[in-house]
């Protein structure tokens, strides 16, 4: 299963161009168009019986790779470890670490399982680093393939095909058909009557960033011990009532695509009041990192890809959560009582070595929605039959 969108259409597109044996099995979530009959298998029996499934597809066709979008779907997790059984080869795309115009692709899994999880010394071992990798022109996503994944998920939300344990924009319900437009109308609003707040945040000399992420993240649900993101403002906000000084300020940033679905701002105000720091905390929407980052002190996040960026623009960071660049010399590893008032320093060659590691085996320049370098990504082995070259493998 691939993201929302034309994505792997297009993927298969440029398989088959190239002579590559190709299958795509579909669930009830279906794809609308480009569709392609003739090399699609099609699953919606239970669970139970996927593994057996899969494990014929892949005898009948002789399927040496497979591709999928996340691992922690349920048939996801599945097929990898099946994968992995019979010698095949499973990859993983996901949304880039690296924001914006990146995707990542990695053998078996990703974020918080990625095998950029390696002892530190692994990373201190690496050459050195003179500079981060040049960032390459960013290719803007075209806005019809964006468009694109407007039936899917309307499809996808009047389907009762469970793919995820739990609550999740990959398997939506009805109402976060509602919630989808609501955000898009609240961006326009927010960004009216939060100017002036945002303004002020530019000139308060110690500042504090905390990063919220989306409430159902599986980043949040399966890779921390936060239930939701009001149990990780809670946290984060008894710690800073308790330890952080009087002329020290922090600001909570709500994640764009959560927009619609969640607005904390009473319940921030109703426990900054309780913990008496009412007036030292703020909360806002839709802001430029990159703004933020010049005129904080620290950032505190669960496990969010933002907390990377922190380190790419030398900001302290915090980790709450897993996550593969929670490294001693990247992050704090004090704990976040000790954070406030602490200094700390990034080790540079450190964090260009790992940053450098990560952009080499993980991140591709290239958009979901839009451009992406498929000749430059899947790279095939070739060899010679009745006078002709055919793709006989993908690498």
């Amino acid at each position: 299963m691939g993201p929302l969108g034309s994505f792997f259409s297009r993927f298969a597109d440029y398989l088959l161009a190239n002579n590559v044996r190709t299958r795509k099995v579909m669930f009830p979530l279906r794809e609308f168009f480009p569709r392609k009959k003739h090399i699609t298998d099609y699953f919606d029996g239970p669970m139970s019986g996927w593994r057996s499934y899969l494990s014929d597809v892949i005898a009948r066709h002789g399927i040496k790779h497979l591709f999928m979008y996340g691992d922690f779907p349920t048939p996801h997790q599945i097929a990898i470890e099946l994968a992995n059984e019979i010698g095949v080869e499973a990859w993983v795309f996901e949304l880039g670490y690296i924001r914006p115009q990146h995707v990542t692709l990695e053998r078996n899994r990703v974020n918080a399982r990625s095998n950029l999880n390696k002892p530190v010394a692994f990373y201190h071992a690496l050459p050195k680093v003179q500079q981060s990798p040049a960032t390459p022109l960013q290719r803007v996503s075209d806005r019809w393939l964006k468009l694109c994944r407007v039936p899917y998920f309307i499809q996808h939300a009047f389907s009762d095909f469970e793919i995820v344990d739990g609550p999740h924009k990959l398997k939506p319900k009805p109402s976060y058909l509602y919630f989808q437009v609501l955000g898009y109308i609240r961006e326009p609003w927010y960004a009216l009557t939060e100017r002036r707040a945002k303004a002020l945040l530019r000139t308060v000399p110690d500042l504090f960033l905390a990063v919220l992420q989306v409430a159902i993240d599986s980043q949040v649900t399966m890779a921390s011990a936060y239930e939701d993101m009001r149990h990780f403002i809670l946290d984060v906000l008894e710690s800073f009532a308790r330890h952080s000084r009087a002329d020290q300020h922090l600001v909570f940033k709500h994640h764009p695509c959560d927009r619609g679905y969640n607005n904390y701002k009473r319940f921030i105000r109703r426990e900054s009041h309780r913990l008496g720091v009412t007036g030292r905390v703020h909360y806002i929407h839709d802001d430029s990192l990159a703004e933020l980052f010049q005129c904080c002190r620290g950032v505190v996040t669960i496990n969010s890809t933002v907390g990377l960026t922190a380190l790419k623009y030398n900001v302290p960071t915090k980790v709450m959560g897993e996550t593969f660049y929670n490294l001693p010399g990247l992050t704090v590893q004090d704990p976040l009582d000790s954070f406030w008032q602490g200094r700390y320093k990034i080790d540079r060659r450190l964090f260009l070595k790992f940053y450098n590691y990560l952009v080499e085996h993980t991140q591709i320049n290239g958009s979901f929605n839009g451009y992406f370098p498929f000749d430059e990504t899947i790279v095939f082995k070739q060899r010679v039959r009745a006078r002709t070259k055919v793709a006989d493998e993908v690498i």
